[in-house]
């Protein structure tokens, strides 16, 4: 939906109970388990309601102190919030031991994250984890998703299922389907009240009533993300036209041809997501309608109709180079093979060899000493020394990113080879300055929080290195490009479904000749038939 420009501003900008207990729990948990008062009690099953009490309630003051949330509504359903995470998190508690003794992990080595943001270019997905406990030597974790709703939902367990396919490419798996599979990382849903309050289908901790089957679960899990990245790419940058043409299938709708590379496979579920069953489409949704045009049409398509995919090809490209920077970063490290350590050393000279910009998106990249975090301030200042090219330059031009850049701060981790796999942080680089440090000159860049989400990603990080200040050791920043392309393609939507639709009800069944003679029509005289309901001729 998002591709095609249909997603609905009541479902992306409106705030919910569900996301506010979202926003208490990924600050919440990690000062539980990071915080040496807890940490045993927590992974053992005793820690009492009192002591999970008491971090829930200070975590949501300190997301309201910290404008991380908006105040009034907060305060509003702030005792319904809390009361969902306390026992969301106490659920958590009572399983924990279950599920670490099954999968053979260390408490001695794990790690916990939340709001874990990855991108995993193998399956062209980009996800938030909303928690993640994992032993990074023997390979094992446990994907959490907190749902508020009572009942659960099969869709829910395949978003744990996608999660935990990222999670174990992070991990470094060869193969993460068969790691899945072979349940060395397994998900779980939880919920504050209803009959299956911690919802899983794993051999190793089963509560579901359902008989889903993990192995077809994850084949359609794969078949969605490759059918995705298909239907919004154009086929005529990888095959000739002619094969395209040849690839077209006939419907069982009047027979109308289809693309093959865009017609849904037969595998993949086509009832209503929420609960199975044959009714098409479905009744309760927000893109009924898109829905119904982009899919379950059965008219040929116009010239009209491709003139529309041509413009959202062209903004597919520009959200493509976007990414570009990402996709350059990952292709230093992707070839790659050996330790960590090996890893890092190679990153790091590449970037060198490179002076610190990348070659296609000329975007910028710097590595640094340290890093430290102010959360009272909302910014994280990353600390190197000046080499001496920088320092002989004259004027003097430091090789480092610009002020006013967007920046992904990419935190080091020796378990983890894929950096964009990494602990992270997006922010805006709003000052660079030039201080003295044991007698030499140290070059800062001070990194902001423009946005909520920036904000209490600062403050998960700033309870996490507390314990574990090796997070803050030897950090990566690259300036990233800004994705502005969701307002063209939710106009290239507009335009598109209401011209067909403003044809239909003024041409009747003759619409479709007329849409096939859209494209030859002068611009002045298609908007005023269309508009004004003159100018149109046979």
């Amino acid at each position: 939906a998002e591709a095609m420009g249909a997603v609905t501003d009541l479902l992306s900008t409106l705030p919910g109970k569900g996301r506010l207990v979202h926003q208490i729990l990924a600050l919440a948990l990690p000062r539980i388990f990071y915080d040496d008062r807890f940490h045993d009690y927590f992974l053992n099953g005793s820690l009492s309601i009192q002591n999970i009490k008491y971090i829930i309630e200070k975590s949501f003051n300190d997301l309201i102190d910290h404008s991380v949330v908006d105040k009034e509504y907060a305060l509003e359903h702030g005792e319904e919030a809390i009361n969902a995470s306390i026992k969301m998190i106490s659920n958590l508690v009572n399983v924990l031991p279950t599920l670490i003794k099954a999968l053979g992990m260390s408490c001695d080595v794990l790690r916990l994250y939340t709001e874990l943001l990855l991108y995993s270019y193998r399956y062209h997905i980009v996800g938030v984890i909303d928690a993640l406990i994992e032993d990074p030597i023997r390979k094992k974790a446990i994907v959490i998703e907190w749902k508020t709703g009572k009942a659960p939902l099969e869709w829910e367990m395949a978003q744990g299922y996608v999660y935990s396919l990222l999670e174990a490419d992070r991990l470094g798996y060869d193969d993460p389907i068969k790691a899945v599979k072979d349940e060395h990382i397994i998900p779980i849903v939880i919920r504050p009240a209803g009959r299956i309050q911690v919802y899983s289908i794993s051999d190793l901790y089963r509560t579901a009533d359902r008989k889903t089957n993990k192995s077809e679960l994850l084949d359609k899990i794969i078949l969605s993300s490759e059918h995705l990245v298909l239907t919004i790419a154009s086929p005529r940058k990888f095959i000739k036209e002619s094969v395209e043409e040849l690839c077209k299938i006939e419907s069982r709708h009047a027979g109308r041809k289809i693309s093959g590379f865009r017609r849904t496979p037969d595998l993949l579920p086509r009832s209503n997501p929420l609960k199975r069953g044959d009714k098409y489409p479905c009744n309760m949704c927000p893109y009924r309608e898109a829905c119904l045009f982009y899919i379950a049409s059965y008219e040929e398509p116009t010239k009209f109709d491709s003139l529309m995919w041509r413009a959202r090809f062209a903004v597919y490209d520009v959200r493509e180079n976007a990414l570009q920077p990402l996709k350059e970063l990952y292709d230093i490290v992707s070839v790659k093979t050996g330790s960590p350590v090996e890893v890092e050393k190679m990153v790091l000279n590449n970037i060198d060899k490179l002076e610190k910009r990348l070659r296609s998106s000329n975007n910028r990249v710097d590595y640094f000493e340290y890093a430290r975090i102010d959360p009272v301030n909302h910014f994280i200042e990353l600390y190197r020394p000046l080499s001496p090219m920088e320092c002989s330059e004259i004027p003097f031009r430091p090789l480092t990113l610009r002020e006013g850049k967007p920046v992904l701060v990419i935190f080091r981790d020796l378990y983890i080879n894929n950096l964009l796999m990494r602990l992270s942080f997006h922010g805006r680089i709003d000052e660079i300055n030039i201080i003295k440090k044991n007698n030499m000159d140290y070059i800062v860049l001070y990194v902001s929080a423009p946005n909520m989400a920036s904000r209490l990603s600062i403050l998960i990080l700033d309870s996490i290195s507390k314990y574990d200040k090796s997070i803050l050791e030897k950090p990566l920043a690259i300036e990233v490009n800004v994705d502005l392309t969701q307002l063209e393609l939710q106009a290239i939507d507009a335009f598109h479904r209401a011209t067909k639709e403003l044809v239909r009800r003024r041409f009747g069944k003759e619409a479709y000749d007329v849409l096939r003679k859209l494209y030859k029509m002068d611009k002045d005289y298609l908007l005023a038939y269309l508009f004004l309901g003159k100018g149109y001729e046979e």
